[in-house]
């Protein structure tokens, strides 16, 4: 069988991109499609651990800012002496790099990069922006597909990094069921509960605060709603991700007097029952590709109110199967959350019921293997 080789860093978490590697690891493993191997910068993370239960081999590679690419190459070489690679699937820029610097040894082992939120993040300056689109440009020789999860990415990838769109194909994720649907409401003439979730891990640019502070003005307004957090620091801190950055949330909560009104649940790998009994799921980032978390949701019935940031609005049309709102803008999440919460909850089904097909229809995992395997064929990695 085919061996794929998945380069990723680990985090302390499995956040959106570590989910669909495993996703599409299990899938191509049990279709006997590929045998699926994994380069990590930590073997023994809760990625790595994952990706061994699944029954495939892990190597630890140098991946962290201080460590270079060449290192990073030099150990994929390492994994080249053991296993036949005939594909190398990349998938963040740096990540990339990498594989692009193996690939130009390599012309017989083909890459991919799956491109995510790529380049067009709001945390990074415009200038060094530029400079990686124009890196990209001058290293795309080494990269046989862009395989992007949105329009957004495509787009980006087309016009700011000037890649031929021959080049650049479409496969957005999938996720699989997790649970059962949640059913309608017990009285459809009550307002939802007025609490929430909020699925992400820890770390800035998630929309954390933009989510506090529409609960402050909405407890200003005399309505009190509740935020349930699920997710962990990417880095450090015990297996709740109680570390740095949560203390920050902390501090900002008992500041504005919203504390008691949020749960710090921590980090789980079972989802489902994180969500039970919240009908509304948020979302408020300032940078996205196509989140996990929304499609989970979706799949789950859950009401999503999201930021139009990146492949979110290709997930969600507003007022017709969840809600949008502009990022980092607090009182916009807020008017909407007032509105979910003091109308009837029968108003809301119609969108509930059609963020639910949106999951079935457009973002199953059968879809995204089938997008993928296409793929692969075109490039004659499988017969």
């Amino acid at each position: 069988m085919t061996n794929i080789l998945f380069i990723r860093a680990a985090s302390q978490n499995i956040g959106g991109i570590e989910k669909q590697i495993l996703l599409i690891a299990r899938e191509f493993g049990s279709r006997k499609l590929f045998n699926p191997i994994l380069a990590t910068s930590d073997k023994f993370s809760e990625f790595g651990k994952r990706f061994e239960r699944l029954g495939f081999s892990v190597y630890e590679l140098p991946m962290g800012k201080d460590d270079g690419l060449n290192r990073g190459a030099e150990a994929i070489e390492l994994i080249l002496k053991k296993h036949n690679v005939a594909l190398i699937q990349s998938h963040m820029f740096r990540e990339s790099l990498i594989g692009r610097l193996v690939r130009r040894k390599h012309p017989e082992i083909r890459h991919i990069f799956r491109a995510h939120t790529y380049i067009d993040c709001s945390w990074i300056p415009r200038w060094r922006k530029l400079a990686y689109h124009i890196l990209d440009k001058l290293t795309s020789r080494y990269v046989d597909r862009y395989v992007c999860i949105s329009q957004n990415a495509f787009k980006e990838i087309s016009e700011f990094s000037w890649i031929s769109k021959s080049k650049i194909s479409l496969i957005t994720d999938g996720v699989e069921k997790i649970g059962e649907p949640d059913q309608p409401e017990s009285n459809l003439t009550l307002p939802l509960p007025p609490q929430v979730a909020m699925v992400s891990n820890l770390i800035p640019h998630k929309g954390h605060d933009v989510l506090f502070r529409a609960l402050w003005l909405l407890k200003q307004k005399g309505l009190r709603v509740c935020a349930r957090l699920i997710g962990g620091e990417l880095t450090g801190g015990n297996k709740k991700g109680f570390t740095p950055f949560t203390d920050n949330l902390k501090q900002e909560a008992s500041r504005m007097g919203i504390l008691d009104q949020i749960d710090f649940y921590g980090y789980t790998q079972n989802i489902y029952e994180a969500l039970k009994g919240f009908s509304t799921l948020v979302l408020p980032s300032d940078s996205e590709g196509i989140p996990n978390c929304i499609l989970e949701g979706l799949c789950l019935r859950k009401l999503a109110i999201a930021s139009s940031v990146g492949g979110v609005p290709e997930i969600i049309r507003h007022r017709v199967n969840g809600l949008l709102h502009p990022p980092r803008d607090a009182h916009a999440l807020a008017a909407i959350l007032e509105e979910v919460f003091t109308t009837p909850a029968k108003i809301w089904e119609s969108i509930r019921d059609a963020g639910y097909k949106t999951w079935k229809d457009r973002f199953s995992v059968d879809q995204m293997i089938e997008g993928l395997t296409r793929i692969y064929k075109e490039m004659d990695i499988l017969q």
